[in-house]
């Protein structure tokens, strides 16, 4: 953990501290795990993140669409079943509510797989996802070692992350978007 520390620029301090971090570099200090990060985007910063670092979001711009890269490890880890269904809750949430149109009723979504293959750090891996048919967001979710990786975005590019290896990230995205 301190040579986390030291790598993300942090005091060895915030890296013993175990209270609750409310800044993104302090949750990434605290962060026990390499992290990821798309490596093909042109813009980059701090996304969400947990309290106690076991959950940490890098995102990026590639093809100009926001790649959300969230890194987690748990104490308990999830069971598939039930990332499933916060995934499919979290897709239907941005679905929804993406835009101020009216939604009609009777209204119906179909979720479909979409498996997508990406590069991490140089190797390939076939990551399971899904997506609202007509609707370009996805979001995919893949265990490297024991840390999972959801990744969300919209853009149709070929994805390549590697282990975030700079963490002096902005707290807010670029001014023009």
């Amino acid at each position: 953990m301190l040579a986390l520390a030291r790598r993300t620029g942090q005091s060895d301090a915030v890296a013993q501290n175990h209270e609750y971090a409310s800044r993104w570099h302090d949750a990434a200090a605290l962060a026990s795990f390499e992290f990821y990060e798309a490596s093909n985007g042109s813009d980059r910063w701090a996304g969400g993140f947990s309290g106690d670092g076991s959950l940490v979001e890098v995102i990026s711009l590639v093809d100009g669409n926001e790649v959300s890269v969230e890194s987690s490890r748990l104490e308990s880890p999830m069971r598939e079943i039930d990332r499933r269904r916060l995934t499919i809750g979290e897709m239907l949430w941005r679905h929804v509510l993406r835009d101020d149109n009216a939604l009609a009723l009777p209204y119906s979504v179909m979720i479909e797989a979409d498996d997508r293959v990406i590069t991490v750090d140089g190797d390939l891996y076939t990551v399971p996802g899904m997506r609202i048919e007509g609707d370009p967001a996805w979001v995919g979710t893949i265990t490297l070692d024991d840390v999972t990786v959801k990744i969300v975005t919209a853009s149709p590019a070929a994805l390549v992350l590697r282990t975030c290896a700079d963490p002096s990230l902005p707290e807010m995205p670029p001014g023009n978007h």
